[in-house]
């Protein structure tokens, strides 16, 4: 394999993996990296592919945006095919 470099790369490496997920697979993944305080090239192109397959799967993700942006400051749950930070 060609050695990674960008987070396009990471994101060509990962998402064929994610992509045979379950939606609460997905979810379990997300919650995964809920609280992690590390972040690169690796990083970056992983939850870009994790948020990929999260919308092609059809969940709805509005509720865990903050001002329109990803937030991975909370744990969430899927409940009628929609995303809610867990309480």
């Amino acid at each position: 394999m060609d050695t990674l470099r960008t987070p396009r790369d990471y994101f060509d490496f990962f998402e064929p993996q994610l992509a045979s997920s379950t939606p609460q697979e997905l979810v379990c993944r997300f919650n995964q990296a809920v609280g992690l305080r590390s972040f690169g090239i690796a990083r970056s192109g992983y939850l870009w592919a994790l948020r990929h397959h999260l919308v092609r799967s059809g969940i709805d993700v509005e509720n865990i945006k903050t001002d329109g942006v990803w937030s991975f400051a909370h744990q969430v749950e899927l409940k009628n095919g929609k995303l809610y930070k867990k309480s």
